[in-house]
């Protein structure tokens, strides 16, 4: 779910860090989210050496890492605290087989827009979240990879009556047979009316007519992990997410 990106998108000026034990890029001048580690998997004798060496690639580049259950060693997050990094979050890692489970609740109030057109575009980014400046240079790209024929990404807009009141992204994996669940948020003033439930049954209906068998999401610890568990999704574990002090 970290790195199972489509290789064809390589957005201008991303730098890859891309060897057998660890696979990281960035984009210099451009937020946190967009520099991450995706995996890092190394022995008790080399480890040091290699977070010594992925910090030197990121320099004052602000980054993301998502130390995961398959990530080594197995301290590996320690050893990153103890080199100065702080827990941001700690999601964790759901699963479920498609279809949903009967009876699966949604609001029918709800209607879905897939961005299609730059408006809906520019509609999902100020709906995550993103200033002026970030959207004026992400909508460009975000237009290039909706018309892309290879993409196995998507995004939407729901509404209620006109009302913007969430976004959502997915997509699917390389090999056909998961749907990764990302970028969902409800505008707070409409949670607690089954408006997240409502995104998670439209993209796993979607992902199902496609042929997927399973949904993934890294979901919040604290708001989302609650609902999916108590709806079947399977826990797997937290991925921390670590981050330099002071990053989002």
């Amino acid at each position: 779910m970290l790195y199972d990106y489509e290789p064809e998108w390589r957005p201008t000026g991303i730098v890859e860090l891309d060897q057998t034990d660890v696979l990281a890029w960035k984009r210099p001048g451009w937020p946190a989210g967009f520099n991450r580690v995706a995996y890092a998997k190394w022995d008790e004798r080399t480890a040091e050496t290699r977070i010594e060496e992925l910090f030197a690639f990121f320099g004052d580049a602000p980054f993301h890492w998502h130390v995961g259950p398959s990530s080594s060693p197995a301290d590996l997050a320690d050893r990153l605290i103890r080199r100065g990094l702080v827990v941001a979050a700690r999601p964790r890692m759901m699963t479920i087989e498609l279809p949903l489970p009967a009876g699966w609740p949604t609001n029918d109030a709800v209607r879905i827009a897939e961005v299609r057109d730059e408006a809906i575009a520019r509609l999902s980014l100020e709906l995550a979240h993103h200033n002026a400046n970030d959207i004026a240079r992400m909508l460009p790209e975000r237009m290039a990879y909706i018309t892309a024929p290879w993409r196995r990404g998507a995004m939407m807009v729901a509404y209620v009556g006109d009302v913007p009141v969430a976004n959502a992204a997915w997509r699917y994996s390389s090999d056909g047979r998961c749907v990764y669940l990302t970028g969902a948020e409800t505008v707070e003033a409409h949670r607690g009316r089954g408006i997240y439930k409502t995104l998670i049954a439209y993209r796993a209906a979607t992902a199902h007519a496609r042929g997927c068998k399973v949904a993934a999401v890294l979901a919040n610890s604290e708001t989302s992990a609650p609902i999916l568990a108590r709806r079947g999704f399977a826990d797997h574990g937290a991925l921390p997410l670590v981050v330099p002090p002071g990053v989002p």
